[in-house]
């Protein structure tokens, strides 16, 4: 995590592995995500005992912020076909005082999984209470 002003950044990557015994082989998976904003007329975000927290808007006011995340997963090997997904977002944030935060996200998606391609697009509207 890196906090710098308005400006905010936060990745993190898996490496999973898993021992199967009975002569099967063992399994991986790794994955990661990459994920970026910037905080617009609120004050920025903190990192609070390892946690990136929302930006501290006080009641009354309104802010916003402007996200993108990259994430990959591939969950193929050894013969268990999980398959192997990326995903893009892109979105919008506006937090409503200190309590209320409405999300605008268009996410695009490519699966793959036992041979099959499924490329997916998503617009998800959200509405988050928190105290």
């Amino acid at each position: 995590m890196w906090v710098d002003g308005p400006l905010w950044l936060q990745g993190e990557y898996f490496l999973q592995q898993t021992r199967r015994g009975q002569g099967l082989q063992d399994y991986r998976s790794d994955g990661g995500y990459l994920a970026a904003g910037w905080v617009l007329n609120a004050p920025s975000r903190r990192i609070v005992q390892g946690m990136l927290m929302q930006p501290a808007v006080a009641n009354g006011h309104v802010g916003g912020e402007l996200v993108a995340r990259y994430g990959q997963v591939d969950l193929d090997d050894a013969g268990i076909n999980g398959g192997r997904l990326r995903e893009w977002t892109v979105g919008a944030n506006a937090y409503l005082g200190a309590h209320i935060k409405l999300q605008a996200n268009l996410s695009q998606m490519h699966l793959r999984r036992n041979g099959l391609h499924q490329h997916t697009r998503a617009l998800q509207l959200r509405t988050q209470f928190f105290f």
